[in-house]
Order: structure tokens, then C-alpha cells, then sequence
């Protein structure tokens, strides 16, 4: 019941301002800067792209479940509000919903674990002069990443394996004996292997889902310990140490908007530099705004406009923009509102307060 309670925790956040659609596409990493903004504002973006194989039909399936035992109501079409009992139900296990990071690791969970793996059940393989054994994944990036670390461990392998044993180690006890146990059945190594999602689902009792976002949250937790604790994790950090820069938040074409914004381009420049609408330069900007915490955000509404803007929010307490439009001057544009909004992302912290004075 995992997945069920980080979909009512995601339900009880928005309030009834966003359809059930909305969560799904946070939860498989939606690449549009509704989602993305969306995440800050409603305080959920921990749980941004944590499953991006759930299907659709799971996912409606899930959303029936917890309709039909009174977790969630109905109030119109595509929109649900999370009951008293779907809150009691969310508390249960509250702990469980923390360490996730979503917004900042998801791009790295997958192609971090398909090199751990390998590189595990490389190196006890090697240890033991056992050179033929099934790759725990036939992904070439992978594979090339650590046969290049390999060549650069194989003269001390005992010294690395007992690294590597200490820094996995150091990790595991920081997580729940569930948590633990999940990713170690997970390995492979010297005449074993790991087991499948099929395996540690039946094993642990818990649907592939669940299982899913359980490994997620483990390697999450890794790559977040491993940039806290840069010098105490030298093995796992140089197995992300190329994939940072490769995994930015940003599109390539917001990234494209952005170097001219640096070179001290306008908006209108950069529209006839690059010969698109005025609408997608503003897009980019708010795609930048909301990941760029040091974005120059009043360069483009200033204070005053903001200022109106949030009473606005507080008066009809939403963050829906046809309302919020409603409800300030018509000069103020739909591009105003959207920056103020990804102000409000910026400044969040941890708040619990829906609006920010």
C-alpha cells in the first residue's frame, strides 16, 4: 500500500485543485512546466518522476481502489479530495513518505543503479577468477562505464571490494531493515544472483509497484548521502561523478534561451535570434525560473506586480491561473502570474502554509 499512500498524500496537498491526472504525470516525471511547477507549489516535488513505469491503467486501477474504500471522493470529473479516513490513512505510515527526492535525483536513480550492480557483481566475480557470468544489465553505457572503472581497479581489487563493502555498508544502516533488505536481495555477485521485481514482490509480500518505489528511495537516499558526504563515499561518488552534468533540469531549448538571457539578450531578441514565438521564450523563462533558484526573477515582473499577485492568491486561495487572472488587473499577464507562482516555489522551504506573506 505504498504507491496508494503517496497518492493520497499528493491528493490531500493540492486540494482539490488539480485532477487526478496531474499526480500521475508527477509520478512518471511529466516533462512540462505545469507538472514541474506544480511539484513546488503543492510541496510534492520529493515525489517527482519516483515511478516512471507506472501505466496509466495502474494507476487509474489505484485511484478506483482507494475511491471505492473511502479514501478518496469524488467532487467532479477527474478530480478527487482526499476523505478524513484517507488522511488517517496517510499518517499511519508517514515516515514511510520521507527521503524521497524526486525532483532533483529521478533522471540519476536508474542509470546510478544499473552501474552499481554491474560494477558489484563485477568486482566479486573478478575477485574470485570468475570471468563468465550474466551482466545484470546489457545497457552499453553501463557496461562501457564500468569497464573503464575496471581497468582502473583491477590491481586492487581486494582494496576496492572492501571500499565498496564499507561505503554500501555506511549507507544500509541509515535505512529500515525492509529498505536494506529489499536492495541487498537485489545484487548479484560471485555464483548468485539477484532477485527479479516478480521475486522480491512475492518474497516481501509487496506488489512491483511498492517494490519499485522502495529501490528508488534507497537509491535516492545513496546519491543524497553520497553529495552530503562527498569524502566518505570516494567509490559510489565517482559512479556519478559524469552522469551530473549529463541530466539537467532544464530542456535543451529553455538551456538555449537561457545562454542568451546570460549574454544580456531581451525577450524580443532572443524570439527573432531564434525565430520562435513570443509565448515559448516566456515558457522558457518560467521553465527557468522555477528550476533556477537564483533566477533574477523581478527582472521580468517587478515587486509591486507581485505584490497584487499574491493578495490575489490569498483573496481566492488558488494557484489555478484563470482564477488568479480574474481576480488582478487585466494588464497583469498570464506571464506575471506564472513567475510569481515560481517565486512562491523558490521561497517555499518548509512551510506548511499554503500562501507565503
Amino acid at each position: 500500500m505504498f504507491l496508494e499512500r503517496i497518492i493520497l498524500l499528493c491528493f490531500e496537498r493540492i486540494q482539490v485543485e488539480r485532477s487526478a491526472s496531474s499526480i500521475y504525470h508527477l509520478l512518471t516525471a511529466k516533462k512540462s512546466i505545469q507538472t514541474v511547477q506544480d511539484a513546488y507549489l503543492y510541496r510534492i516535488d520529493s515525489f517527482y518522476g519516483v515511478l516512471p513505469s507506472l501505466s496509466k491503467e495502474t494507476y487509474s486501477k489505484k485511484i478506483v481502489y482507494l475511491e471505492h474504500h473511502r479514501y478518496l471522493i469524488q467532487t467532479k470529473e477527474s478530480y478527487y479530495e482526499i476523505t478524513p479516513k484517507g488522511k488517517e490513512f496517510v499518517k499511519m505510515q508517514i515516515d514511510q513518505l520521507q527521503s524521497f527526492y524526486g525532483i532533483k535525483y529521478h533522471q540519476l536513480v536508474q542509470p546510478f543503479m544499473d552501474r552499481l550492480l554491474l560494477l558489484i557483481q563485477t568486482i566479486s566475480n573478478t575477485y574470485q577468477q570468475n570471468f563468465n557470468f550474466i551482466p545484470t544489465t546489457d545497457k552499453w553505457i553501463a557496461e562501457n562505464f564500468v569497464k573503464r572503472k575496471f581497468q582502473l581497479y583491477k590491481g586492487n581489487l581486494h582494496k576496492i571490494q572492501t571500499q565498496l563493502y564499507q561505503e554500501l555498508h555506511q549507507q544500509l544502516m541509515l535505512l529500515s531493515d525492509k529498505e536494506a533488505s529489499i536492495f541487498v536481495d537485489r545484487l548479484s555477485g560471485y555464483k548468485y544472483y539477484g532477485a527479479s521485481i516478480e521475486q522480491l514482490s512475492q518474497k516481501h509480500k509487496l506488489g512491483h509497484e511498492d517494490i519499485e518505489l522502495l529501490l528508488s528511495k534507497v537509491i535516492m537516499h545513496f546519491l543524497h548521502i553520497i553529495h552530503t558526504k562527498l569524502d566518505e563515499y570516494p567509490i559510489m561518488r565517482a559512479i556519478i561523478e559524469d552522469l551530473q552534468d549529463k541530466h539537467t533540469p532544464l530542456s535543451s531549448s529553455a538551456t538555449k534561451t537561457y545562454t542568451l538571457l546570460k549574454k544580456g539578450h531581451r525577450i524580443n531578441d532572443i524570439v527573432r535570434i531564434r525565430n520562435l514565438k513570443i509565448n515559448t521564450i516566456q515558457d522558457h523563462i518560467v521553465e527557468i525560473a522555477i528550476q533556477d533558484h537564483q533566477f533574477p526573477i523581478y527582472n521580468f515582473v517587478n515587486k509591486e506586480t507581485v505584490e497584487t499577485i499574491f493578495k490575489a492568491m490569498g483573496k481566492s486561495n488558488t494557484y489555478r491561473l484563470r482564477e488568479i487572472k480574474q481576480s488582478v488587473d487585466h494588464n497583469i499577464s498570464y506571464f506575471e502570474i506564472r513567475l510569481t507562482l515560481a517565486l512562491i516555489g523558490k521561497d517555499r522551504g518548509d512551510s506548511n502554509d499554503k500562501f507565503q506573506s
